[in-house]
C-alpha cells in the first residue's frame, strides 16, 4: 500500500456542458479542466481511484483524462446498467458472533429447568 496523499482534489463532471471540472479546495470554486469529447448524459457516474479516473454513462465505460479532460472509450455493455447493489461478504467476526447466538438459544432451550410440581395432600 503506498503512501497517503498529502492532500486531495475533487473532480465533477457537468454533463450539462460536457466538461471536467476541479474545485478549489478551500474557495469551493469551479475551474473547467476541459472538454470532455463526447455526450455523456445525465446519469453518468465517476470514480477516481488513485492516478486512475473511470467515468460510466450507463452502457460506455471511459477512462478520464484528470489533466486535459478528456475521455477515452474502454467498452460498450449490450445493456443499460444503472443501479447495481453487490451485497458484502459478512466478515469473519460477525458469522463467529451469529453462530455463538445460534449455539447460546439452543443451549439454553436444552438446558431449561425442569418445572417442579407441588403436591399438597
Amino acid at each position: 500500500m503506498g503512501a497517503a496523499a498529502a492532500t486531495t482534489q475533487l473532480y465533477g463532471i457537468d454533463t450539462a456542458q460536457d466538461v471536467l471540472v476541479r474545485q478549489a479546495n478551500s474557495a469551493g470554486t469551479l475551474s473547467t479542466v476541459g472538454a470532455t469529447g463526447v455526450d455523456l448524459g445525465s446519469r453518468t457516474s465517476f470514480d477516481i481511484a488513485g492516478a486512475d479516473a473511470f467515468a460510466f454513462n450507463g452502457n460506455t465505460l471511459y477512462r478520464v483524462n484528470l489533466d486535459t479532460g478528456a475521455f477515452t472509450q474502454l467498452g460498450n455493455t449490450g445493456r443499460a446498467l444503472f443501479g447495481i447493489a453487490v451485497s458484502p461478504v459478512p466478515e469473519p467476526a460477525t458469522w463467529m458472533m451469529m453462530l455463538t447466538g445460534f449455539a447460546m438459544v439452543g443451549g439454553a432451550a436444552r438446558y431449561r429447568r425442569k418445572s417442579v410440581r407441588a403436591v399438597f395432600a
